[in-house]
C-alpha cells in the first residue's frame, strides 16, 4: 500500500475529480478534522493541515485501509472482523507515524 500526500485542498480535489457539491463536502470534512483522503487501487491520497492530530490522520488511514477489505471482512465471524480492523489500524499507525516524522 503506497500513500500519496497533496499540499493543498485544491490538489487532491483535482486527483479525486469530484463535482463542485461534492467538493463543499469535502471541504466541510477538513474544515473538522483538517484531513481528508480517498483511496484508489493500492494508493491512498491523503491531504492534512495542522489541525489533523495524528488520532485524525489514524481514523482517516484506517478508514481507507479498510475499503480495501470490506469484501472479506462482511463474510467473516466476529473475532476474524476485530483481528482484521486491528491489523489495519496498525498499518494505519506506521503510515502516519512515517508522514508526521
Amino acid at each position: 500500500m503506497k500513500i500519496t500526500i497533496y499540499p493543498t485542498v485544491e490538489d487532491i480535489l483535482y486527483a479525486f475529480g469530484a463535482a463542485q457539491k461534492t467538493n463543499k463536502f469535502i471541504k466541510s470534512q477538513i474544515m473538522k478534522t483538517g484531513c481528508w483522503g480517498f483511496i484508489e487501487d493500492d494508493v491512498i491520497h491523503v491531504f492534512y493541515n495542522r489541525k489533523a492530530s495524528k488520532e485524525d490522520l489514524l481514523e482517516l488511514i484506517t478508514h481507507e485501509l479498510t475499503h480495501t477489505c470490506f469484501e472479506y471482512i462482511r463474510d467473516e465471524n466476529e473475532e476474524d472482523f476485530c483481528t482484521i480492523i486491528a491489523r489495519l489500524a496498525k498499518q494505519a499507525s506506521q503510515m502516519v507515524e512515517k508522514i508526521t516524522a
